[in-house]
């Protein structure tokens, strides 16, 4: 049996302060056709003369001016925070990466520097998603990475997804960024094991309109890059997502920070 990896990112242009990269792990067997059902009756909801605008994404959804016409604000935003909430609902593992923008490589243009900072997004999500797999799937399970083909940098993000399968890390407490609920406990949580095993080789690129599941990861990533950037709605977003608003401040210092929920049964 497989999980499906729905990986997608939001602000990983030079000039945005952080990349985040988000992927919902979906079991192909056991939840993939409860997911598009719940997805095609929460589209119904979208004003029939707007559908045939072209693929949906969330991002379009909230801030395409088309999507205004004769759909009032209230009922635009609940159609979103809908679909942001298929993933939690259902208990499905969501993963994400967020990489501050920091100025620590000062002999490379700002472009080439975000490209950095995505390979380093997508492989952290890469490991998680692989533990979720690892924890709550059975022995022979396996992952399929899948990323939305925008049409460039394949290579790129293969490679980020096999970052961790070529050399896999355990960091150290040195290495991990103390949290503000591991202060308050007085004792560390997080596990700094960095590995990719179950997941595939190779990422599969497709285009949104060839798996609707891909909006999952839509609007998993642009609710999050909404909260973290400090955005209208994005507490309200990321409640949907994932029924807490995470600790800002734990997301700030580390080069890069990944966290998954859900047990996807």
């Amino acid at each position: 049996m497989a999980f499906f990896i729905y990986t997608d990112e939001a602000g990983w242009e030079p000039d945005s302060p952080r990349t985040i990269v988000a992927s919902v792990i979906v079991h192909a067997d056991k939840q993939i056709l409860a997911l598009e059902n719940h997805l095609a009756e929460l589209v119904r909801a979208i004003p029939s003369h707007l559908r045939g605008l072209g693929p949906i994404s969330v991002k379009s959804l909230w801030g395409d001016t088309r999507y205004r016409d004769g759909w009032d604000f209230p009922d635009r935003k609940r159609t979103i925070l809908n679909i942001m909430g298929v993933a939690r609902k259902a208990n499905i593992p969501i993963a994400f990466s967020v990489v501050p923008r920091k100025a620590i490589l000062t002999d490379i243009s700002p472009s080439d520097h975000a490209l950095i900072d995505l390979h380093m997004a997508i492989a952290g999500v890469a490991a998680k998603a692989d533990k979720a797999i690892r924890d709550y799937g059975a022995p022979t399970d396996v992952g399929m990475f899948i990323y939305e083909d925008m049409g460039n940098h394949h290579e790129l993000i293969n490679h980020a997804m096999n970052r961790y399968r070529v050399s896999p890390e355990h960091m150290g407490l040195a290495q991990l960024y103390e949290t503000a609920e591991e202060k308050r406990l007085g004792y560390r949580t997080q596990e700094g094991d960095m590995r990719v095993e179950r997941i595939r080789g190779r990422t599969l690129f497709l285009k949104k309109d060839d798996d609707p599941l891909l909006l999952l990861a839509d609007a998993a990533a642009y609710g999050l890059r909404r909260y973290f950037n400090d955005e209208k709605f994005g507490d309200e977003m990321v409640d949907a997502l994932l029924g807490t608003c995470p600790h800002k401040p734990d997301f700030a210092e580390a080069s890069f920070t990944v966290f998954y929920q859900g047990t996807g049964r």
